[in-house]
């Protein structure tokens, strides 16, 4: 039965106590959030990030473990777009990139929406060294020129979007 106390955990295994430290977990736990940061802000998203050159020189120390936990924070990151209340206002503030290229990609998905999405082959050659967080930015774009324009959005909105910006 765990009880906790200030930054310590006590748990009870059967006639063992083990004090665990909540702040190691926390620490660990930043440790993820940050390299998950710089592969979305540094590595290419066609690239795995655990092979690209600086990975391993600033973390190398990193186990099987920790790189799928980097994965599934990447993930869910790319998920959050999704969900109907997300403000990708704050989201966006939170990102960077180079926004020819990403707005760039938008401009590519909305022009070739529906029939082709990210996976797409000419997408991948066109804006696969778009790091992350440039394609987030990008699905983000699309998002809104969709939720603006409706489904039917296609050249009309591209050429609407791109005097805007």
């Amino acid at each position: 039965m765990p009880c906790g106390v200030g930054s310590l955990r006590l748990e009870r295994k059967g006639d063992e106590v083990a004090v665990v430290q909540i702040s190691i977990a926390r620490a660990h736990r930043e440790h993820i959030s940050e390299a998950a940061d710089w592969i979305a802000a540094n590595v290419p998203w066609t690239e795995d990030g655990a092979d690209w050159p600086a990975f391993r020189e600033r973390w190398p120390a990193m186990t099987a473990s920790d790189l799928a936990e980097i994965e599934a924070e990447l993930q869910q990151r790319g998920e959050m777009i999704c969900a109907s209340n997300v403000d990708l206002d704050s989201i966006c503030e939170t990102l960077s990139g180079r926004p020819e290229l990403w707005k760039a990609a938008a401009f590519w998905l909305l022009e070739h929406f529906p029939e082709a999405d990210i996976c797409h082959p000419e997408f991948i050659e066109l804006y696969g060294l778009l790091t992350r967080e440039e394609l987030l930015l990008a699905a983000i774009e699309h998002r809104r020129i969709l939720c603006f324009s409706g489904p039917q959005a296609g050249r009309s909105a591209h050429r609407f979007t791109h005097a805007r910006a």
